[in-house]
């Protein structure tokens, strides 16, 4: 947790729970979280290293990529989302920056910051839109209650992006 929130005790707990939700999918294209610590006024959230870039640098420095590979891509995307949204999870940041593409070709999403548990209390106030707006659905941009179909949304734009470079 930046140095700067680790003092409001909201944002230490925002902190914790996404290293809980993340920590309770185990999958193949979702990075692993394994622990959540404080030390010394300080809190980390220690998770799986993956070698390799996020999506976003990938798509800076190469421009739009290949449709098989940005299908590859979006296929690894899906089946981790998949796995997120059986948990009753929606992630509700997905963009490039929080996909992770490993150099043997791993596909991982990463980044369960603003993740919504259905199942847990809310921290986050209706009326009042939380994401990334370049790729954030009509419904979350409003405020509303969004589900599942927000993510797609969210992938249906990072596939664009990965197709046309923009």
């Amino acid at each position: 947790l930046r140095r700067d929130h680790d003092d409001d005790p909201a944002r230490v707990e925002r902190f914790r729970r996404e290293a809980q939700t993340a920590a309770m999918i185990q999958h193949q294209n979702v990075v692993s979280v394994h622990d959540f610590l404080g030390w010394r006024r300080e809190h980390f959230i220690v998770q799986e290293f993956v070698r390799g870039d996020d999506l976003g640098t990938v798509i800076r420095r190469e421009g739009c990529l290949p449709w098989r590979i940005a299908g590859l891509v979006a296929l690894g995307v899906m089946r981790g989302l998949e796995e997120i949204h059986a948990r009753g999870i929606v992630h509700r940041d997905l963009k490039p920056s929080n996909v992770l593409v490993g150099t043997d070709g791993e596909v991982k999403i990463a980044d369960f910051g603003i993740a919504f548990d259905i199942m847990g209390p809310a921290l986050t106030i209706t009326g009042h839109s939380i994401g990334s707006p370049p790729y954030m659905s009509p419904e979350q941009l409003q405020g509303e209650t969004v589900d599942s179909r927000t993510d797609l949304f969210n992938l249906g734009v990072i596939l664009y992006e990965m197709l046309t470079g923009d």
